[in-house]
């Protein structure tokens, strides 16, 4: 009896050994892929954008939990843990890193996972601040963008495909783009050329309008 305990014990411990050698190889591959530093300056950026805005342009704020993942490896680094029993992290400092399970789907985009929006980006981010930022901003936004009641999926804007669409939309933008360089009556101009060309594609297409403020709420742009 005594002989089977020990054997059981001598088992159990290489068994433990094992899957710790095995659970700490996989960490330090995903610190070796993810630079944990780096990591944790973006997710102070992240906090900063939010700051920032202080939920002031959709009345909610922009903070909360990101993930920054290897789309070949699946390897991430999370701003906060994840209550999980089918994923276990190792804290690096205030990251957090581990291996998205293999149903998350990986984009930049939000995705619902452990009772928590994320919002989710591939590693490597923009080298680019000012690109990161719009980056960062753009997918936050999509972590929100259920609880402003706006919710995500593509419309179709099929109008978009005929000829006279599309050119009433191309000269709608270049008026646009008039108004922002130009000053005074020449802006005030330009505008109500937009409008026009706005109006002439609305009233030809009768669901035009409603197509292309829904896509336009939802940040997605019209092509």
């Amino acid at each position: 009896m005594i002989r089977k305990l020990f054997l059981i014990a001598n088992v159990t411990l290489l068994v433990g050994h094992s899957l710790g050698q095995n659970m700490w190889a996989q960490t330090s591959d995903i610190v070796a892929e993810i630079d944990i530093e780096l990591a944790s300056t973006y997710f102070r950026e992240l906090d900063a954008i939010a700051q920032e805005d202080g939920g002031k342009l959709w009345g909610v704020s922009l903070a909360g939990p990101a993930l920054f993942v290897v789309p070949s490896s699946r390897s991430f680094a999370s701003n906060m843990q994840v209550i999980t029993n089918s994923v276990k992290l190792e804290q690096r400092g205030n990251v957090f890193v581990g291996t998205l399970p293999q149903q998350i789907p990986i984009a930049n985009t939000s995705i619902r996972w452990a009772e928590r929006n994320w919002t989710m980006m591939m590693w490597p981010l923009l080298v680019d601040l000012t690109e990161r930022r719009v980056l960062m901003a753009h997918e936050a936004w999509h972590r929100i963008q259920d609880k402003i009641q706006i919710a995500a999926g593509n419309e179709s804007n099929s109008h978009l495909d005929s000829m006279i669409a599309r050119i009433c939309l191309q000269m709608e933008w270049l008026a646009l783009s008039k108004a922002l360089a130009s000053n005074n009556d020449q802006r005030q101009q330009a505008v109500v050329n937009a409008l026009v060309f706005r109006t002439i594609r609305r009233q030809r297409f009768p669901n035009a309008a409603d197509e292309e403020n829904r896509m336009e709420r939802k940040g997605i742009g019209l092509c």
